[in-house]
């Protein structure tokens, strides 16, 4: 098996095709066309555009809830970098629904090029595969069962200095340990999600070389929700994820969709209530003078001030 690097306006398999599939560009100027190994070309979208041409604009009001093609990643900020210290523990909620059994979900390392600590979960033949490296070879700890595809699984990763745990929607955890010796963990490079721009660039003990295929819900760090549009850096081909009901907002005057994987809440902004915000909460004064209908169920409550001299 081999592969040829084609050199200036060739391209195809064999570098054979003198065309350029670039040429004319059909991409949005805000993109890049690559030019495929294989022969013809693909649209690289910039963070806020989606398409096969890029042409179109990702929707910023619903979740953020990002959708991976298999040939799409995003760059987030580092595990390191939201004022956790990962070096003895590490607590991570991933929140999933994959559409093929093979994948990256995500990867963060010390290095660029594949050296050094690292951190990664990936599905391989629908097995998730929990991994990590403290200096002395990789854990490697592997879900009891396959997961199902088309579906929302929420998988929970710990780590305690060398031991890890792998849990698949609350039940049979599944545990394991580094090697000897080495107990932090020391991260400085980005969070890749769904896939990356260079498989080789990532330790080849992580054993990565697919994109995901499907979308990411939630993904939490200690607690503390990082999936955010805020902490992206750059991302490829990501799309916003269609499927579920906060894409089709169902919250009013301003409320936020949270999923809660098939389903979802509202949080509403101060003055309304409701499942989707839809009501107004009326504030009165004391003393106003407007008539009151009661339904055996509702009160209201006066809070008189009392002023000491």
């Amino acid at each position: 098996m081999f592969h040829c690097k084609c050199i200036n306006s060739y391209s195809g398999p064999t570098c054979a095709d003198t065309h350029n599939p670039c040429e004319p560009n059909r991409c949005h100027p805000s993109s890049q066309c690559q030019v495929q190994p294989e022969g013809g070309y693909k649209c690289e979208c910039p963070m806020g555009r989606e398409g096969l041409h890029c042409e179109q604009v990702s929707d910023k009001k619903g979740a953020y809830m990002p959708f991976f093609s298999g040939d799409s990643y995003l760059e987030l900020k580092g595990l390191h970098t939201y004022g956790h210290n990962l070096h003895q523990k590490v607590s991570i909620m991933v929140v999933l629904m994959a559409n093929e059994s093979n994948g990256m979900i995500f990867y963060n390392g010390q290095k660029t090029d594949g050296k050094g600590d690292f951190i990664s979960l990936s599905l391989n033949d629908g097995i998730l595969e929990f991994r990590y490296d403290l200096g002395k070879g990789p854990a490697v700890i592997r879900s009891k069962d396959k997961i199902k595809m088309g579906v929302w699984n929420t998988v929970n990763l710990e780590r305690a200095s060398r031991k890890g745990e792998i849990n698949i929607n609350g039940k049979d955890p599944v545990r394991g340990e580094s090697p000897n010796q080495h107990t932090a963990l020391n991260l400085k490079e980005s969070l890749f999600v769904g896939g990356a721009p260079d498989f080789s660039r990532q330790a080849r003990a992580a054993s990565l070389k697919d994109g995901f295929k499907g979308a990411i819900q939630k993904i939490t760090l200690m607690g503390t929700p990082i999936l955010r549009q805020e902490n992206a850096l750059h991302s490829s081909d990501v799309a916003m994820f269609k499927g579920h009901p906060c894409s089709r907002y169902p919250c009013h005057n301003g409320g936020l969709c949270n999923p809660m994987l098939e389903s979802y809440e509202c949080v509403c902004p101060h003055g309304f209530t409701g499942t989707a915000c839809q009501n107004t909460i009326l504030e009165k004064s004391a003393g106003e003078s407007e008539s009151i209908v009661f339904d055996g169920r509702t009160f209201i409550e006066y809070h008189n001030a009392v002023t000491k001299r």
